[in-house]
């Protein structure tokens, strides 16, 4: 028993982007609503922190603004990579080249052309069934790749069987085929989404990855490479603090520490070196030092 392939959709590990003005608008302008008492009252800025990064964590299930997608993300990395860069302008030769044959030239086209020419195939999941049915055994060959993923479950019912015991059978080889977690989704029990994934690349730190913070953290690597002079974090702390008001303190907040944005901007700094670093592995996103060796 398997699906129609013609029924079948690209499906991702998380939240894939979306291109359309609509999901910009019912994503990222959704204003802020009270619940129970007091709902007439501002929201405060510690609700306003949560809500803004749980907007920011891409959801697993269907698709996101392309700015929030993790995958804009990666790509995005992808894009600070110096050695990355020289193999572009190379033509793809150097100690990147097999990344170079996946990605290809990620500097001279836009993330939305890229990703319909190569993005929906790099982290798009091989094609399985969508709906159980039976098929013929010249069906056989196109679900292969799929049944040997473990995408897909064969099952060989005799003609003659009765139909109670088929059904009691199948459940038994459902049941240690893999344990049901979810709706509809059989996997192993723990497993995340992201873990389970076939595809050619996939995330590494589970189902949920806080994009607003990575782009925040290259961000900050940009302008710090901009930067001129010795205390290059002071420029860098000054720009942040106009361009994301919310996030950074002012300097006229009785709570702003100079020490405390010098290690903030240091901090940032460092994990949007480690996210590069990784990318150029085909891993993300990981800020682990031991993986930069």
């Amino acid at each position: 028993m398997t699906a129609n392939r013609s029924s079948s959709r690209i499906r991702f590990a998380l939240a894939h982007p979306l291109f359309s003005e609509k999901f910009k608008s019912e994503q990222l302008n959704v204003p802020y609503q009270p619940k129970g008492r007091g709902a007439t009252r501002k929201e405060t800025p510690s609700e306003r922190f949560k809500r803004r990064l749980r907007d920011s964590k891409a959801k697993t299930r269907g698709g996101v603004w392309w700015r929030m997608s993790p995958y804009y993300a990666w790509f995005e990395c992808l894009r600070r990579s110096e050695p990355y860069r020289k193999c572009c302008e190379n033509g793809g030769s150097g100690p990147l080249s097999d990344l170079f044959v996946d990605f290809g030239d990620v500097f001279q086209t836009d993330f939305k052309e890229w990703w319909r020419s190569r993005g929906e195939t790099l982290f798009g999941e091989p094609p399985s069934p969508r709906e159980v049915r039976s098929i013929k055994l010249s069906e056989l060959e196109e679900f292969r790749s799929s049944i040997e993923l473990e995408q897909t479950l064969l099952v060989c019912v005799p003609s003659g069987a009765k139909k109670e015991d088929a059904v009691r059978a199948f459940r038994l080889e459902i049941g240690k085929w893999k344990g049901t977690v979810g709706r509809g989704t059989y996997r192993k029990k723990g497993q995340s989404r992201a873990e389970q994934s076939k595809a050619r690349y996939r995330p590494q730190s589970g189902s949920v990855i806080n994009v607003g913070a990575i782009l925040n953290d290259l961000r900050v690597l940009d302008l710090y490479r901009a930067a001129v002079g010795k205390s290059k974090w002071e420029g860098v702390a000054k720009e942040m603090r106009s361009v994301a008001k919310d996030r950074w303190r002012q300097e006229d907040d009785e709570k702003y520490d100079p020490e405390t944005e010098r290690i903030r901007v240091w901090r940032s700094r460092k994990n949007a070196e480690a996210l590069i670093k990784n990318v150029e592995k085909g891993l993300f996103p990981i800020y682990a030092k031991r993986l930069l060796q």
